[in-house]
């Protein structure tokens, strides 16, 4: 739309964003005063200025000017013609039927622009049926009621639109907001599951270490075992048995031993040799009985 006063196009409204100027094509004739006096002379040929009005009225409906965001110039031009026979108080109902029309009159569609920003004047509708006769006056307002109609049906079609937009877009929101739950859920999901297996690596390494503690003891009291289970064994055979107690000991280490893991050679010596004390102790008794 292109502001009639300072030429500065826009979109939205009738007031010009630029220089506040109205805008509303539907009240280009409005500034108009209406009293209730008698009649000034009225044009020469009221049925050329009617003619030459619906002839601008054809232009403006057959290039749709009311669809444009172009100014309206046909449309524009019937106003001004309208204008110049109002102000003369015509006594002819055309002339305040034909004023009363908006831009869109003849719209069988319209935009939410449209539906804003035009309507029947009603003030120029009154004044033609006071003008016209009761047939006409009928016509006339079948035509009213029309142009309402299609309005009516085009801002129900508008809401229409409107509300499925407003579900559509609340769905997505819906959809958006549960699609982050459920990747909240799931990053929470994983994280949760990246902690318990951390904590079972955790475990795992602590019970190895432990393990390897239990072992590494074990493993120290049985090289003891063995050693001492050597030490009787050696004493043992030096003695030649006589002694009782490094045998004993010998063997009670070297099955201790054992008892930490697999026998270790030094506690198998030691066994062997504390056995072996025993024999030569139990020969050397026979051995000094028969003599």
């Amino acid at each position: 739309m292109k502001c009639k006063n300072c030429g500065f196009e826009f979109a939205e409204g009738v007031f010009c964003p630029e220089c506040g100027t109205r805008n509303d094509f539907n009240g280009e004739v409005d500034d108009v005063i209406l009293e209730n006096e008698e009649d000034e002379e009225e044009v020469a040929d009221i049925d050329k200025a009617i003619d030459d009005v619906i002839f601008y009225y054809e232009q403006s409906r057959q290039k749709r000017e009311a669809a444009q965001n172009a100014e309206p110039i046909y449309y524009n031009r019937a106003q001004q013609l309208l204008k110049r026979m109002v102000k003369q108080k015509v006594s002819d109902y055309r002339v305040w039927w034909e004023a009363c029309k908006p831009i869109d009159f003849w719209e069988e569609t319209f935009s939410e622009q449209m539906v804003e920003n035009y309507k029947v004047n009603d003030k120029y509708f009154t004044k033609a049926l006071d003008y016209a006769d009761l047939e006409i006056r009928k016509e006339l307002i079948k035509e009213r009621d029309s142009y309402q109609e299609r309005k009516r049906v085009a801002v129900e079609a508008i809401n229409k639109t409107k509300a499925e937009k407003a579900a559509e877009a609340r769905k997505q929101e819906e959809e958006r907001k549960e699609a982050e739950r459920i990747q909240r859920e799931k990053a929470a999901e994983e994280q949760r599951a990246r902690e318990q297996l951390e904590l079972a690596k955790k475990e795992e390494a602590e019970r190895l270490k432990q393990e390897k503690r239990v072992l590494k003891k074990m493993e120290n009291e049985g090289k003891a075992m063995a050693v001492a289970s050597l030490i009787c064994g050696i004493v043992s055979v030096c003695t030649f048995g006589s002694l009782i107690v490094p045998e004993v000991l010998g063997i009670i280490f070297a099955f201790q031993g054992q008892k930490q893991g697999v026998m270790r050679g030094m506690a198998k010596a030691g066994l062997i040799c504390s056995c072996a004390s025993i024999v030569l102790m139990i020969v050397f008794i026979v051995l000094s009985m028969s003599l």
